[in-house]
């Protein structure tokens, strides 16, 4: 009897998961050369090797958001404001745009919070400034009730942008971020939403489509109606980003040196694979030349990268993806070098990844789990 208990339990615990809809922008050619530009300029080494020797991971000019694909409803307030944000793995603080944002463009363009129309409203009026590789915001904190998908966190603490700046957030479908990292690389250390949300269950999962299939969040758990098998488990063993014991790259029979020497980060904001030139280099040299009329994207190389000695594999048609162009779509290369320099010992590992693998991210745990997505 106490058995069938726990089971019934189980299963409730599964069923109680909110599917989030989550809206999915095809990325474009010009939006990749451009992040691939910025990631390999004398800029951006510069200012993360600035930001490096300050020790200072809450302002790294890694993401830019010009890339991002994914957004999903929050609401913040009372009576509820909406916002389409990104829900990023790879960042810790829930920023939205501010009624009060009068000369910056992308302020005009997206929905913004107006703290006279809640009634939970409660001023704090602290200064913060994110930089991004695009640009940046600025503004203020504020207090009010956070709202995503039935899961609240009344009294949080989040960020109302005053100033915008950067092409990613005048052109860019999102009204602002939901960072759901840790609260290691959130800004003055405010905490993550996730673990100040009034749900027992500390966890929440992405079911990751291309543009014709479903895209979702579950909050908070999983869906196994989303995935085939079970879910493989890896601790995170840096809690700061998702950050997972990369134990080995392999490209066809060929292994990638020094990939063990960098950890993997589970980003569901960075849209495609990006590491240190060092790694990615000889991947992309591997794959070889890709036929951007996507006529003939095959005969490429299956890459399978090991968490824990588990092995994961992309396909070419993993791994190549479709874009907007000029000429109406193109395929490119799904992994992007950078030029980190020193001290950065990470592989962002973004929806490359993500479309082909369903995605529990498990805070009770410190965990994540990996099944084989199920789009059907």
């Amino acid at each position: 009897m106490l058995k069938l208990i726990l089971v019934v339990c189980l299963l409730a615990s599964v069923a109680l998961g909110v599917h989030v809809p989550l809206q999915h922008r095809q990325i474009s050619k010009s939006d990749i050369d451009a992040k691939r530009s910025f990631l390999q300029s004398a800029d951006f080494t510069e200012r993360m090797q600035t930001a490096l020797k300050a020790n200072d991971h809450t302002n790294l000019p890694i993401k830019d958001y010009t890339d991002t694909q994914y957004v999903a409803e929050v609401t913040v307030g009372n009576p509820p404001q909406s916002f389409m944000l990104v829900p990023d793995t790879g960042s810790s603080n829930l920023w939205v745009y501010s009624s009060t944002c009068y000369f910056s463009l992308p302020c005009y363009l997206h929905s913004s919070y107006g703290h006279k129309k809640s009634s939970t409203f409660v001023k704090d009026g602290n200064k913060f400034d994110l930089n991004y590789g695009s640009g940046g915001v600025k503004g203020h904190w504020s207090i009010d009730e956070a709202d995503f998908a039935g899961v609240a966190a009344p009294d949080f603490k989040f960020g109302e942008v005053t100033s915008a700046s950067g092409i990613a957030f005048i052109m860019g479908h999102l009204d602002g971020i939901l960072g759901l990292a840790y609260e290691a690389i959130s800004v003055d250390n405010l905490p993550v939403f996730i673990e100040a949300a009034d749900v027992e269950d500390k966890s929440f999962s992405f079911l990751l489509g291309h543009l014709d299939q479903e895209s979702v969040l579950v909050v908070p758990g999983v869906d196994e109606d989303f995935f085939t098998g079970d879910l493989v488990y890896h601790d995170v063993i840096e809690q700061m980003y998702w950050s997972l014991n990369m134990t080995s790259i392999q490209v066809g029979d060929e292994q990638i040196e020094h990939a063990s020497e960098f950890k993997g980060v589970i980003d569901s904001g960075t849209s495609l694979i990006v590491g240190d030139a060092k790694i990615i280099d000889p991947i992309i040299a591997k794959i070889g030349t890709i036929d951007q009329t996507c006529k003939d994207i095959s005969g490429h190389p299956d890459i399978t990268i090991s968490f824990d000695g588990i092995d994961y594999v992309l396909t070419s048609e993993d791994y190549i993806v479709q874009v907007k162009s000029f000429l109406g779509t193109a395929c490119v290369n799904g992994f992007m070098a950078a030029n980190f320099g020193e001290g950065f010992d990470y592989l962002i590992i973004g929806d490359v990844f993500m479309r082909k693998f369903y995605s529990h991210f498990d805070k009770n745990e410190n965990r994540v789990g990996f099944a084989l997505a199920d789009h059907s």
